[in-house]
């Protein structure tokens, strides 16, 4: 097991990219959008490395098992959208990721998702992932716990978008509720939106 629940740090991140690029390898929204060629794995470790190192590290709140073999990546609400200068900063990234071609689905997927965020004050979960050899063992739930209670703390709502139907059954044990679903278009996987109120 992955013992206790620490905040990460930057020199967490060679293992706790690992442990999600092996936690959403059959993730249907990552794999709709990243590209699918013989260059997958080395995308996959690319974009978890963007996000963790670019966007979340830097202003938000990530929290690891000792062995970051399970990360949950937090942004506050007024961090979580992807501005324009920040989307910039991050192309060249994003298309080696994609591929040029991917782009436009790419682009067209953080403006729906940026468009479906709740304006209330909350913590937004980015993402939530445990290396499938630990999964089943009260990890995921363990690391939820830190920043639920600082909402709970701070009468603060979090929020995430869960892009797998069975999962939608775990974060509701949380207290999370679905509060719709995000369209981005023919032939995308679905998106549910999850919101949780203080308790």
């Amino acid at each position: 097991m992955g013992g206790k629940i620490r905040r990460a740090s930057f020199a967490d991140s060679d293992r706790l990219v690992l442990s999600l690029v092996r936690a959403f390898d059959d993730d249907p929204l990552i794999n709709w959008v990243l590209r699918q060629d013989g260059k997958r794995s080395w995308a996959f470790n690319l974009y978890f490395r963007t996000v963790l190192c670019a966007v979340t590290m830097p202003c938000g709140e990530v929290f690891v098992t000792d062995d970051c073999v399970g990360g949950a990546l937090w942004v506050p609400s007024d961090k979580a959208e992807v501005g324009l200068a920040q989307q910039l900063s991050l192309l060249p990234d994003m298309i080696r990721t994609v591929r040029l071609r991917g782009v436009k689905r790419f682009m067209s997927v953080l403006d729906a998702m940026n468009k479906a965020h709740p304006h209330e004050r909350h913590y937004h979960l980015q993402l939530l992932g445990v290396d499938p050899a630990h999964q089943r063992k009260g990890l995921g739930s363990a690391l939820m716990q830190p920043m639920l209670a600082r909402c709970d703390r701070e009468a603060c709502g979090a929020y995430l978008e869960n892009t797998r139907e069975e999962n939608i059954a775990f974060y509701e044990r949380f207290g999370f509720a679905v509060i719709g679903e995000i369209d981005l278009g023919r032939g995308a996987p679905s998106v549910w939106r999850m919101w949780r109120d203080p308790r």
